[in-house]
């Protein structure tokens, strides 16, 4: 199942009701970065799709090395039984991409299953919605266009961690995400966001528990420039009008929109004077009112 079969729940729910079939999504949970790590296929489905379960496939030697045959007898009719396989017309299978829809259509037609070809998913300003398409615009700083063509706001999930604890002696107490974080992070710049705690458990006591819900946060993405010291590009989010215990939580960091590049200024008061603007446009962007104490 692609993109395409996502975006069409109507065409999913006929056809599992056609054969009394489950809908079940095959994905690839790891694509090589030009850093050396691995981009992490997040499933589980922020929006109903109709979907009642998720494949997922680990990209490694072997199966790069799998002859189309080998991957459709094992995983497709052994593992999974299916009866109907929902592909793009640019669906590649096995070693080297050496099998296509056409080479599917022939297997099926010997193994019981039928290949139904779905046209591309089109629709604000483009012809053809693609992940690569969405991830370069998230590269890119353009999460509101990415978001339009997901469905969703573009979101990084990661652990909180201590950093140098400098945005609190700033004022701005911001949660810091691990480097491990998951998700696509955006170009380097300053974003009104949400941020939303993952796990359950109460988070400090007083003034600084963590509520429930989507907080509205400004965002920094950037290898903080005013003062040098950070090895890797960090997202730290700066939950608007609130000082919480977050650390070891894991948290949810949406994009809303970009709000300006990262700069270096020439002193700390710039700085300071700079990030209040800041959060005063995040709260703007997200509608939300200051916070009365």
């Amino acid at each position: 199942v692609n993109t395409a079969a996502v975006q069409r729940p109507e065409l999913i729910g006929e056809i599992a009701l056609e054969f009394g079939n489950q809908c079940v999504v095959c994905a690839v949970d790891a694509k090589r970065r030009s850093s050396g790590g691995f981009e992490v296929f997040l499933h589980g489905g922020r929006t109903p799709t109709g979907i009642d379960a998720v494949a997922v496939l680990t990209f490694d030697r072997e199966r790069a090395s799998q002859a189309p045959e080998t991957f459709v007898d094992e995983l497709l009719v052994g593992r999974l039984g299916a009866r109907v396989v929902l592909v793009g017309a640019d669906f590649r299978f096995g070693a080297r991409g050496a099998g296509d829809v056409w080479e599917l259509r022939r297997m099926g037609a010997t193994r019981g299953f039928e290949v139904e070809l779905l046209g591309d998913v089109g629709g604000h300003g483009v012809d053809r919605i693609s992940t690569s398409g969405i991830r370069a615009l998230i590269t890119e700083g353009r999460v509101s266009e990415a978001a339009a063509r997901l469905g969703s706001l573009p979101a990084v999930t990661g652990e909180v961690v201590h950093g140098n604890a400098r945005g609190r002696e700033l004022g701005f107490p911001t949660a810091n995400l691990s480097p491990e974080a998951v998700g696509v992070v955006p170009a380097d710049g300053v974003y009104a966001g949400w941020l939303t705690i993952e796990d359950g458990e109460p988070a400090g006591q007083g003034e600084r528990s963590a509520p429930s819900g989507r907080l509205a946060a400004a965002i920094s993405v950037s290898d903080n420039p005013t003062f040098d010291t950070a090895d890797h590009r960090r997202v730290e989010a700066y939950v608007i009008d609130r000082d919480l215990e977050l650390y070891g939580r894991t948290v949810t960091v949406e994009f809303v929109d970009r709000l300006r590049g990262i700069e270096a200024f020439d002193s700390v008061d710039a700085l300071v004077a700079r990030m209040a603007v800041d959060v005063a446009e995040a709260r703007a962007t997200l509608g939300v009112t200051p916070r009365l104490e």
